[in-house]
């Protein structure tokens, strides 16, 4: 029951369909029991759930203006049943509505405040890619998956060629751009199931789910052709050195897993740099064949 609520109160940890669905059966629920039960046990502080599911996780400002309208009308009808003068209604009326309001309101800015801090807790602020530690999770997921669910995937290491030599020459905010500019073509050349992330300073990585070594070497031979392309239309002299490794079998750690692909990134650069290596490990981590 803990780990519900605690689910429940996690924004991004409920999909909006879900929440607002979720939201709507509360409602109802305690709409028929505030009229099941005697009005002297008006159900309508339970009200305040289903008002903070949809302020949690509605992101859609229509969809929750919409939601509010509904909960609010049902905090409405538990007054309006009492037995009470009318006046004394319409004052009960407008505190309720108020005060849901502003719990609304409150639970609205802390939503944001959550979603803000955990972008930059798993997101690179110069590229938008996964940090280090979440591209690092992803992997060990995967793993974790193919132990269980056998398969195949690929896992490859981007990293600039003279880079240093470009911020040395040009200065640190054209090396800024072109770390975006890798992010950027990353993304444009990879599937929405693959994990992108920034492991270093100018060095990135690649996670592609059920990926064989075929595909593998042509979307690591594609990036770095298409990373190059980019920098020299920015006017970069700067390439890129694409390691890939298909995993057959699952590899020991995540560790052991970036250590092979570090080592064909590496190949990639003493074969002259701007160009790709990828290899198959299977059955055992130690046990590789360079294409």
């Amino acid at each position: 029951m803990r780990a519900v609520l605690l689910r429940l109160m996690t924004p991004g940890t409920v999909g909006e369909p879900w929440a607002l669905a979720l939201a709507i059966v509360a409602s109802a629920a305690i709409f028929i029991g505030n009229l099941a039960v005697p009005p002297v046990f008006s159900l309508r502080i339970l009200y305040l759930l289903p008002l903070a599911i949809l302020a949690i996780h509605v992101s859609r400002r229509a969809v929750l203006v919409s939601g509010n309208l509904v909960v609010l009308a049902g905090v409405v009808h538990s007054i309006a049943i009492l037995d009470i003068p009318e006046h004394y209604c319409l004052v009960q009326c407008v505190l309720a509505i108020a005060a849901f309001l502003m719990v609304s309101y409150i639970l609205r800015i802390g939503r944001q405040r959550f979603m803000a801090l955990r972008e930059v807790a798993t997101h690179d602020p110069l590229t938008g890619l996964n940090t280090r530690a979440i591209f690092r999770d992803a992997l060990e997921k995967e793993i974790f998956r193919q132990r269980r669910y056998h398969g195949t995937f690929s896992l490859a290491i981007i990293d600039l060629d003279y880079f240093k030599q470009l911020n040395d020459t040009r200065g640190h905010d054209d090396g800024d751009v072109a770390l975006q500019i890798v992010a950027r073509t990353m993304e444009q050349y990879t599937r929405a199931a693959d994990t992108l992330g920034r492991i270093g300073g100018d060095e990135f990585a690649l996670l592609m789910p059920s990926t064989n070594q075929e595909d593998c070497d042509r979307v690591c031979n594609l990036l770095a052709e298409r990373i190059a392309l980019a920098m020299r239309k920015a006017g970069y002299a700067v390439s890129a050195s694409v390691g890939g490794v298909t995993f057959e079998h699952a590899p020991v750690s995540s560790i052991e897993a970036m250590r092979a692909a570090d080592t064909a990134m590496y190949q990639a650069k003493a074969r002259g740099r701007g160009c790709s290596v990828t290899v198959c490990i299977a059955p055992l981590m130690r046990e590789s064949q360079p294409l």
